[in-house]
């Protein structure tokens, strides 16, 4: 998804697909999201969890979940307080005789110490006061 556009639709809880409002009732905002494998044994999941993928409307929902293999057997999630939490990009270092090397990618939160050699490229909130539920 393009920077700007995954930002602007974190920000204002737009579908990531149509780009129209996001699916919200009294449980939250609808969140389509990849299911864990089993070796992601996350206690509470998603409570907590760190996304970088903006909600859904009803509609696109449903496209999604037939169309986008990163999605494979989705996970539809409402989340009742996404909190703007930071970025997730990449991390580079300074070379002592100039440059930078590139380290992993990670999330990295607003007000982190290494803030400058971070190229944030999507906007992480965090899903806080989380249901699952069947579908839209």
């Amino acid at each position: 998804m393009h920077p700007a556009r995954q930002r602007r639709a974190m920000l204002e809880l737009l579908c990531q697909v149509c780009g129209g409002p996001a699916d919200r009732n009294g449980k939250g905002w609808l969140f389509a999201l990849r299911r864990p494998g089993p070796a992601d044994d996350i206690p509470g999941w998603p409570e907590g969890l760190l996304c970088t993928k903006p909600p859904v409307c009803g509609p696109c929902a449903l496209l999604a979940a037939q169309h986008c293999p990163y999605l494979g057997d989705p996970v539809f999630v409402r989340s009742r307080k996404p909190r703007v939490w930071g970025v997730f990009g990449g991390a580079f270092t300074p070379h002592p005789g100039g440059g930078l090397a590139a380290g992993e990618d990670g999330h990295l939160p607003y007000g982190h110490p290494a803030a400058p050699w971070f190229l944030a490229n999507q906007l992480a909130v965090e899903l806080t006061r989380t249901t699952r539920v069947p579908g839209p």
